[in-house]
C-alpha cells in the first residue's frame, strides 16, 4: 500500500491525552476547572482518557488555560494550540492553505518529553499525506468527518449501488476493489460471483461467529471456494474483556474451510489496511493458482475429517506450546 491514511481521530486522542497528562504537574484546579468547565470527565472504558468529542471541547476552550496556566507551563499551551491549528487545517472539508505551516513539531520537541508513535505520525504524515492527495482528511477518513462534525464526503470509497470501491496500489501495480455487502449467501449472484469472500464475525458475539461457520459451509458446498479465495475475519478485537470467541477457534474454523484468517478493530483502526491489502493479494494469488490440477483434486476431502483433524491440532498446539505452521499460514494473508 503506497498510500496509508492518518487514522486522524487516534490522532486527536493520543495527542490531547498525552498533552494533559504532562499538565497534571500544574495545581489540581487548573485542570479540574478547565475540565468543568467543557463539562467532560475521563472515561473509565477508556483506561482513563478522554475520548474524542472531550478531547474537541478541551481544545476549543483553550482560552480559559491561556489565563490560567503557571508561567514554567505555558510552552504546553503553545503546543496545543499549534496543535489545535493541525486540526482545524486538515481535519476539515476544505483544505486550509497554511496547512504547510506547522509550529506543532517544533512546540512539542521543545517540552522535552516522551514522543508516542501517535504524536510522531501527526509530526511527519499528516502534511505528508495532504502534500501528496491536495486534499484534507475528511475526503478519506469517517473518522475525520465525525470529528469536525460535517458531512462525510467519500472520495476514495465510492458507494454504488450498495458497493463500495477503492483503489490500491500494491506491488507497483493498481487495482480497483469494489465491496459488496452480503448479509447472507442467499444475496450472492451465483451466476456471477464475487472474486473473493470476506466472512466477518464479531468476537464478543458467539452467535455471530456460528453464523460466519454457516456462511462458509453454503458456500463450500456450492463448490464456490474452489477457485477463490476466502478471509474469516475477527471484529472487535479491543473489546478483550468481553471477547466470546478465542483466537484459536477462529484460526480453527478458517484452517478448516482452507481459508485465511484475519483479527481487526474497526473501531481503533487495526489491521483494516491491511486486511484491504490481503483480500487483493489472495484474489490475485488464487487466479495465478486456479489451473494447479493437483491442488484441485484435494479439495473433496471431507469437511468433518478437516475440523476434526484442525481440532486435534488446535490440541496439541495447547499441549505442546508450539504453534502448528497450520494455524501460522492461515494468518498469512501473502501465501495461499
Amino acid at each position: 500500500m503506497i498510500l496509508v491514511i492518518p487514522p486522524e481521530l487516534h490522532f486527536l486522542l493520543g495527542t490531547v491525552n498525552t498533552l494533559y497528562n504532562n499538565l497534571l504537574k500544574a495545581p489540581p484546579e487548573v485542570c479540574n476547572q478547565w475540565t468543568t468547565l467543557c463539562h467532560i470527565q475521563r472515561e473509565v472504558i477508556h483506561e482513563g482518557s478522554f475520548t474524542g468529542n472531550s478531547c474537541k471541547k478541551l481544545l476549543i476552550n483553550l482560552d480559559y488555560l491561556d489565563k490560567n496556566l503557571p508561567i514554567n507551563l505555558l510552552p504546553y499551551m503553545t503546543c496545543l494550540k499549534a496543535f489545535n491549528d493541525v486540526t482545524k487545517s486538515t481535519f476539515k472539508v476544505t483544505l486550509d492553505p497554511n496547512y504547510k505551516k506547522n509550529r506543532f513539531k517544533s512546540s512539542f520537541l521543545e517540552l522535552g518529553i516522551k514522543t508516542t508513535p501517535k504524536i510522531l505520525a501527526v509530526i511527519f504524515h499528516v502534511q505528508e499525506f495532504c502534500e501528496k492527495t491536495n486534499l484534507d482528511l475528511v475526503f478519506y477518513s469517517e473518522q475525520a468527518s465525525k470529528a469536525v462534525n460535517s458531512d462525510f464526503a467519500v472520495v476514495w470509497v465510492q458507494d454504488i449501488f450498495g458497493a463500495q470501491t477503492v483503489s490500491i496500489m500494491l506491488n507497483g501495480e493498481e487495482s480497483e476493489l469494489t465491496l459488496q455487502n452480503s448479509a447472507t449467501f442467499k444475496e450472492i449472484d451465483k451466476m456471477h460471483p464475487p472474486d473473493g469472500f470476506v466472512v466477518l464475525y464479531s468476537v464478543v458475539d458467539k452467535a455471530s461467529f456460528l453464523k460466519a461457520e454457516a456462511e462458509l459451509t453454503k458456500l463450500q458446498d456450492a463448490d464456490l471456494l474452489r477457485s477463490r479465495p476466502a478471509i474469516l475475519v475477527a471484529n472487535k478485537i479491543d473489546l478483550a474483556r468481553s471477547r466470546a470467541v478465542s483466537t484459536q477457534d477462529g484460526r480453527c474454523l478458517a484452517c478448516t474451510f482452507r481459508a485465511k484468517f484475519m483479527e481487526i478493530s474497526v473501531g481503533i483502526n487495526h489491521n483494516v489496511d491491511e486486511l484491504l491489502a490481503g483480500i487483493l493479494t489472495q484474489i490475485r494469488l488464487k487466479v495465478l493458482n486456479f489451473e494447479d490440477r493437483e491442488h484441485q483434486q484435494q479439495w473433496y476431502k471431507s469437511r468433518g475429517m478437516v475440523k476434526a483433524s484442525m481440532k486435534a491440532r488446535q490440541m496439541f498446539t495447547w499441549l505442546f506450546g508450539k504453534e502448528d505452521s497450520k494455524f501460522k499460514n492461515c494468518e498469512n494473508l501473502h501465501i495461499l
